[in-house]
């Protein structure tokens, strides 16, 4: 008989148009779902809101995590493949700021083990229809 170890599951996506940007994040736990689409303000990149998606799954993690996305870049940029300092285009993305956030929530998480997953866009489908979703409803502030 073997003990099963349950693992929080994360995904996330991120959307954006000229007008509108928002994210989707997905996080299952072994008691609880929860499905959540942000509308943000200002016209920030799709590179961006996907780190906006990815810090909000990180400011929940409290437990060893696998967490899955879409984007090449940022999963690559977490698991420190790409390096964000080099090369002229990673040095101007408007992301920088995030993945900066992001690496520093990451990093004090260290009393669990997080693991960065790509996934292709089509098993991303439930994050990217929360994120998008969200760019389609009229949202009165």
């Amino acid at each position: 008989m073997y003990d099963i170890i349950w693992v929080m599951k994360c995904w996330f996506d991120g959307s954006s148009t000229k007008t509108r940007c928002g994210y989707g994040i997905i996080i299952k736990t072994e008691n609880s779902l929860l499905k959540l689409g942000v509308r943000v303000e200002g016209g920030l990149t799709n590179n961006t809101t996907e780190f906006l998606g990815l810090i909000e799954i990180l400011k929940r993690i409290d437990e060893d995590t696998q967490i899955y996305g879409d984007s090449l870049l940022v999963i690559n940029l977490m698991k420190g493949i790409y390096n964000p300092y080099k090369g002229k285009k990673r040095e101007e993305g408007k992301y920088l700021k995030y993945y900066r956030e992001a690496k520093e929530l990451f990093d004090k998480l260290t009393q669990y083990h997080i693991t960065f997953h790509w996934i292709p866009r089509e098993e991303n489908k439930e994050a990217d229809s929360l994120a998008t979703g969200i760019l389609k409803k009229n949202v009165k502030h």
